[in-house]
């Protein structure tokens, strides 16, 4: 580990790097690419998550609604009053994990 960010942090400084390996290992020279490589390519991975969940999240919410509304009666969405910052009172809205009123019979 420690090997590995001494060279990162040469290869930071000079954008490449030529890695000799050990004979005994039996592997070639390698050179590693630019950083600036690495952090577009980190970039786009990361974009191209932040798609991906944007347009998948829509269809979870439908397929999660069905499927509460098949198990049981009652609405899909849970709303409850909660204490916010300063006391102040704030809806939440969720998703129905309980039947409906399991709260009222709730034993303590």
């Amino acid at each position: 580990m420690i090997a590995f960010l001494a060279a990162y942090a040469v290869a930071l400084k000079n954008q490449r790097l030529r890695i000799a390996y050990i004979k005994e290992h039996n592997l070639q020279n390698i050179t590693l690419k630019p950083v600036l490589y690495y952090a577009i390519k980190r970039l786009c991975d990361v974009c191209v998550a932040l798609a991906v969940c944007v347009l998948v999240l829509p269809l979870f919410y439908v397929v999660f609604g069905i499927l509460i509304k098949m198990s049981s009666k009652g609405p899909i969405i849970f709303r409850h009053k909660r204490k916010g910052l300063f006391e102040q009172e704030l809806m939440c809205y969720k998703f129905r994990s309980m039947y409906e009123g399991a709260s009222a019979e709730r034993v303590l």
